[in-house]
């Protein structure tokens, strides 16, 4: 899977979420993104041209907050509170340990969890299952998996 695919999947998810945030008029919608990595990086500048063809607009119909870890791990915890406390429509968290964080710190707000490393999101306690019948699951699995012996 290259990464253009990922990070369209990944608008597509985003905005089906804001969407419906987003319908009332002149609200614009709100996006906590959570990165471990430094800024600028090409992640985020795709994540925000993806949007834009989707027809968000940054400033007009959407808005990102951005927290960015820079590799310290200490720092995981108290910036995904931070965008949680913001009171965002939906919250990205790219990494295993920014999932986790936001896990802990909230079970009311939709989580968009992204990873580059091979994990199973049950295995790693994210959700109870991929699927439940008939509900939104709170967080959204997204183009994850997981690497075993044999592939």
């Amino acid at each position: 899977m290259n990464r253009r695919a990922f990070v369209i999947g990944l608008g597509a998810v985003l905005a089906a979420a804001c969407d419906a945030e987003a319908q009332q008029a002149g609200r614009i919608a709100r996006v906590g993104y959570f990165s471990p990595a430094v800024p600028p990086n090409p992640v985020d500048t795709a994540f925000e041209q993806v949007l834009q063809r989707l027809g968000w607009l940054i400033g007009q119909n959407i808005r990102i907050e951005y927290r960015h870890s820079r590799g310290r791990q200490d720092t995981v915890d108290p910036l995904v509170a931070e965008l949680i406390n913001l009171k965002v429509d939906v919250l990205v968290a790219w990494g295993l340990h920014g999932a986790l964080a936001a896990k802990r710190a909230t079970s009311q707000m939709p989580v968009v969890f992204l990873t580059a490393f091979f994990f199973d999101p049950v295995e790693a306690g994210l959700v109870s299952r991929l699927a439940p019948p008939g509900a939104t699951p709170p967080a959204w699995p997204f183009l994850t998996w997981k690497r075993t012996p044999s592939g």
